[in-house]
């Protein structure tokens, strides 16, 4: 299986914080030398609502999360022994999934 694009990932449209249904989008990465741009494109989307768009762009930082914090799943310890809410494993699994629901 080859890799995926590295995140992070944005949406490349002004209407999405409108939450509207887009004829077409683009799904981004990176910052272009300049920095007023995008590196490159995951991908175009057509007919896709803000929500779905939020969803996909969040897929990599989604990955990266889960991938933190399953060590604590494999050790077999109850929630309550290793989870504490500042730990970076669970805010970046909190922001990930604000992403994934477009709160970010």
């Amino acid at each position: 299986m080859s890799k995926h694009t590295p995140g992070p990932w944005h949406i490349f449209t002004k209407a999405v914080a409108e939450g509207r249904q887009h004829n077409f989008a683009r799904i981004s990465y990176g910052t272009n030398e300049c920095g007023d741009g995008p590196e490159g494109f995951v991908a175009g989307v057509a007919d896709m609502t803000g929500a779905d768009l939020a969803l996909i762009a969040a897929a990599p930082d989604l990955l990266e999360a889960l991938k933190r914090i399953m060590p604590y799943a494999n050790t077999g310890a109850a929630v309550r022994d290793v989870y504490t809410p500042e730990q970076p494993e669970f805010v970046a699994a909190r922001a990930a999934i604000a992403k994934a629901e477009g709160q970010q």
